[in-house]
């Protein structure tokens, strides 16, 4: 409601449909089998998701400013531990990252790989700035970090609608040299996950589909959900009403008058 600027009870607290089978033990297991069958060189290792999302005001102008990563330094801290896997957002795959040979065993790029979820049941940390891959992995209850090396500019050119260092579930990371010394620390300020989901999920269970149909299709809104909407109607109502002009002024369709003005 507050990003599109569209009132509270217009929206049902129905979760996400798509991530009914998200959290299923059986395809997660499923899938990290057929996974380390395709990529065994992975597996045994742990494996650093870097997923920024793009900048520019689109599909056309989108980029990503690469010469903020020292590849090499990020190679010298893999070791023998980790992998860092690079998966750039869709529109930046015309520009992929330039990856020196002798690094490819430990930093790899997996911009083409189709589905960046499935990617959330391998990874033991998301790297990434703005990014709304956030939901999704948080519900992994896994640690994340933030790299957000161009917050400023950032914020003027695409904005926050809230504040972003109160809202980041992980440690957030302003230059390279913080961003490497928070790996080497395992700095990842992990209790902000579970503070995240709490806030940002009502449900966390594979049914938000089936309240999609019984709710809206059907028209079967539980009578909690029902009064609670019409709770948040009447406050807005109220708040709507609420006139903060000085005693003696009324309100016209061409502006305010003050006492004894006319039109």
């Amino acid at each position: 409601a507050e990003v599109f600027g569209i009132e509270e009870e217009a929206f049902l607290p129905v979760g996400m449909p798509r991530l009914d089978g998200f959290l299923d033990e059986q395809t997660i297991s499923d899938f990290r089998k057929e996974f380390y069958q395709e990529y065994p060189d992975l597996k045994g290792k742990k494996l650093i998701l870097f997923a920024p999302t793009f900048r520019g005001g689109g599909q056309k102008t989108a980029h990503y400013n690469y010469s903020w990563l020292d590849l090499k330094k990020i190679y010298e801290f893999c070791g023998d531990e980790y992998i860092f896997l690079i998966k750039m957002h869709p529109f930046v795959v015309r520009e992929p990252v330039e990856i020196p040979e002798e690094y490819q065993d430990r930093i790899i790029d997996f911009a083409m790989y189709p589905n960046i979820n499935d990617l959330f049941y391998i990874t033991d940390l998301l790297v990434t700035d703005y990014s709304s891959n956030i939901f999704e992995y948080s519900l992994m209850r896994r640690p994340m970090m933030f790299f957000a090396y161009d917050k400023i500019q950032y914020s003027f050119s695409r904005g926050f609608h809230r504040d972003y260092e109160e809202s980041a579930p992980g440690k957030v990371c302003y230059t390279f040299a913080e961003f490497l010394d928070a790996f080497r620390r395992k700095d990842f300020e992990f209790e902000k996950v579970e503070e995240y989901v709490k806030r940002h999920f009502d449900f966390i269970d594979s049914g938000a589909s089936d309240r999609v149909i019984d709710w809206l299709v059907l028209g079967k809104l539980p009578e909690d959900v029902r009064a609670g909407l019409e709770r948040v109607k009447e406050e807005n109502a109220r708040r709507r009403a609420l006139d903060f002009l000085p005693e003696g002024c009324k309100r016209t369709e061409l502006g305010v008058l003050k006492e004894g003005e006319t039109l």
